[in-house]
């Protein structure tokens, strides 16, 4: 392993990777927050300069917790579409107990793929805290593809970005011009 250092604040590689894993994965058990667990490995993504070790991880870790999220977001709906009478605050059993084998059935599917992306998160950090490399099934194959899409989506940021402070620069070149003349006059 080449770069044990991450750019964040010079950390262990280890420690971040750690933290993309477990954070995210603690996120995801939470209703409310499921949905945009992803987002903190990407921030990671983003923000790392130097580590191809947290890259990658960082990029499985989207991968791996956006597919969740993407799957958690249809399962909701398909739970409201299937379960109109499942209300908080008001629950009508006479229709909830006709629908009780189907409720039962997507709820420990819902779990079961919780499970299984806690236990890939759990293998994933085992494996990376000795800096092993391990490329998470199925998932390691949209890496490059994720990777592609940032790097470009980076690259037009800073670009863009770029065009602003080429145009901020030509805009003070003007000002002192015009504040020469002034003097001149």
């Amino acid at each position: 392993m080449k770069n044990k250092k991450s750019s964040i604040s010079g950390i262990d590689a280890n420690i971040i990777v750690l933290a993309c894993y477990l954070l995210t994965l603690l996120l995801s058990w939470f209703n409310e927050i499921r949905y945009l667990a992803w987002l903190f490995p990407m921030i990671i993504y983003i923000i790392e300069r130097k580590s191809e070790f947290v890259k990658k991880h960082s990029a499985q870790a989207t991968i791996l917790f956006g597919l969740y999220a993407i799957f958690s977001l249809i399962y909701t709906i398909v739970f409201i579409i299937l379960f109109p009478e499942v209300n908080v605050f008001n629950v009508d059993l006479s229709n909830f107990a006709g629908s009780l084998l189907l409720l039962s059935s997507l709820s420990a599917f819902s779990i079961a793929i919780l499970v299984v992306v806690t236990i890939l998160s759990v293998i994933a950090v085992s494996k990376t805290w000795h800096y092993e490399e391990y490329n998470i099934p199925l998932i390691n194959k949209l890496v490059p593809k994720f990777r592609n899409l940032m790097d470009k989506i980076m690259q037009n940021n800073n670009s863009k970005s770029k065009d602003i402070i080429i145009d901020t620069e030509i805009d003070d070149k003007e000002l002192k011009r015009k504040k020469r003349k002034e003097v001149n006059k």
